[in-house]
């Protein structure tokens, strides 16, 4: 389970990672300081691309950001908790 984990992990964090990419390229096209901004802080990159996403027409890049988003917290916590009820457990 943990190379299966692991692997799914990485995909994420690359999916993730071009979804953040292709939101502060539309953010740098529109304002410089804001870009700025985004490369240094995706979070930041995240909520302003949702505030923007009709504006830059990029909906769909930061629908699956959040979909990306949302998978990999959900499954790391799972991860975590099973983990942490192996170790309880022997």
């Amino acid at each position: 389970m943990s190379v299966i984990y692991s692997i799914f992990m990485v995909t994420m964090t690359v999916a993730s990672i071009i979804c953040w990419l292709a939101t502060t390229v539309k953010i740098f096209k529109n304002n410089l300081l804001l870009g700025v901004l985004a490369l240094f802080c995706p979070p930041f990159a995240f909520v302003y691309g949702w505030k923007k996403a009709s504006q830059f027409q990029h909906k769909d890049i930061m629908m699956a950001w959040t979909v990306i988003l949302v998978l990999s917290f959900g499954i790391g916590a799972i991860n975590v908790v099973g983990s942490a009820m192996a170790a309880a457990t022997g």
